[in-house]
Order: structure tokens, then sequence, then C-alpha cells
């Protein structure tokens, strides 16, 4: 059920302008991979009337050096933003980084310019990295800006 949601939501134009996809080949793969982490139980799912609105997920790192660290991807519902879903949303991905994982930080890679980037200073976390003109969308140039939180 998660899956076709999540490929919806990654086909519409104003949502896929922020993750690095373009075609539909790409979009299907980002949505394999990214609902893949769930038999991982890394990825949580908000629901209105047990219809998916929101979902997160930390993409676990397999390497020892680096398995402390996860990487959070998060898509709200287009409907549905702004309602403090994915507020909700990232404080509990946070909380099972933190006591499920016990991961000591989350980073999540966003494009300047993107919607979720005051969601995410309002819940912590802070800009660790930016790389200059690393993304066309729609022949703007955007940064990639790496934010992380310490849990």
């Amino acid at each position: 059920m998660d899956f076709g949601s999540l490929k919806r939501w990654l086909t519409q134009p104003e949502v896929r302008k922020w993750f690095p996809i373009t075609t539909e080949k790409e979009v299907d793969m980002m949505t394999s991979n990214w609902i893949n982490f769930s038999r991982y139980k890394s990825s949580l799912t908000a629901t209105l009337m047990s219809q998916p609105i929101g979902i997160v997920t930390i993409f676990l790192m397999p390497y020892k050096k680096v398995a402390h660290i996860g990487m959070v991807y998060i898509v709200v519902d287009p409907d549905y933003q702004r309602q403090g879903i994915g507020t909700n949303l990232v404080k509990n991905i946070n909380h099972l980084g933190k006591n499920y994982f016990q991961l000591e930080a989350l980073h999540i890679e966003l494009y300047s310019g993107s919607p979720a980037i005051p969601l995410f200073v309002k819940s912590g976390y802070y800009q660790v990295l930016s790389h200059p003109d690393y993304a066309r969308v729609n022949g703007v140039k955007h940064d990639r800006i790496i934010l992380e939180t310490n849990l």
C-alpha cells in the first residue's frame, strides 16, 4: 500500500523537484529502495482513515564505520502539507533512530529552497554542509544542503 502512495507522490512535479530523480525509471528505483528499508523497521507511515499521507525513513548505513549515522528521507502528500504531519514524522523518526537503532546522528540532504528546510531546522537540525550549484531543477541551479541532528 505504501509503495503506490510513495510512487504517486514522487511522480508529482512539485514533489519530485526536491529529490534527485527525473525519469520514471529513477522514480521506480528510488521508490523500491525507499520501501525496502521497511523490512528493517526503519520507516514510519502517517495515515489518515487508513490511507498513507506521509512517509519518513532512515536509510541505515551498511558499513560499521558509519553505522552510527542514518540518512533521513521524508515526503508528505501535498494535500496534507503544512498541517503538522511532517513535524510529527520528524519527531518520531528521531525517537526511532535514537532508541531503536541507537544512532548518534541523523542527516538529511535537501536542495536550497526546499520547503522542508524550515521543518528540519525547527526540529533541531542544523546545516553541516553546503555544496553550491549541485542540482538543476527546471534549469535553476540549487545548492545541496546537508542538515544534521545529534540524537
